[in-house]
C-alpha cells in the first residue's frame, strides 16, 4: 500500500494538513488533504478517490509525485487552456483608442460588440 513519505521531507502530518487548508489554490488543497488523509491512515487512496470522486491513478499519481519531487511538485500551476485573444497591454491600447458597445442581436447567438475610433 503506497503512502506518502513525510520524513524524507522532513515534514510531519499536521504541516501536510496545514497546506491542505492553507494553499492559496483548491487543486493544491485538494493534492494536500489526500495526502494527509492517506498518510494519517484515515483511508487509502482508492478510499479517498471515491470520496472526492477522483480517478484512483491520480490520487496515486499525487502520492507518487510527492514522494519523488517533493511538498512543491503538488504545488497547483495552470497550464494549457485557450490562449487569450489580446494582451493586457494591446486591452489597454485599444481601450485608448477605440469605444467598445454591445450590439443586441436578435435570437440566440453570441454577444457582438461594435469598435468605434474615438
Amino acid at each position: 500500500m503506497i503512502r506518502p513519505d513525510f520524513e524524507k521531507w522532513q515534514q510531519r502530518a499536521a504541516e501536510i494538513r496545514e497546506k491542505s487548508i492553507e494553499a492559496d489554490h483548491k487543486r493544491s488543497r485538494e493534492r494536500f488533504q489526500a495526502l494527509y488523509m492517506i498518510g494519517t491512515e484515515q483511508c487509502n487512496a482508492s478510499q479517498w478517490a471515491r470520496t472526492i470522486k477522483r480517478c484512483v491513478q491520480t490520487v496515486l499519481k499525487w502520492v507518487h509525485t510527492y514522494n519523488e519531487q517533493g511538498p512543491t511538485a503538488l504545488d497547483y500551476r495552470h497550464s494549457g487552456g485557450r490562449q487569450p485573444k489580446m494582451s493586457e497591454a494591446d486591452k489597454d491600447n485599444t481601450n485608448s483608442n477605440y469605444i467598445l458597445r454591445k450590439v443586441a442581436v436578435s435570437g440566440h447567438g453570441p454577444t457582438v460588440w461594435i469598435a468605434s475610433i474615438r
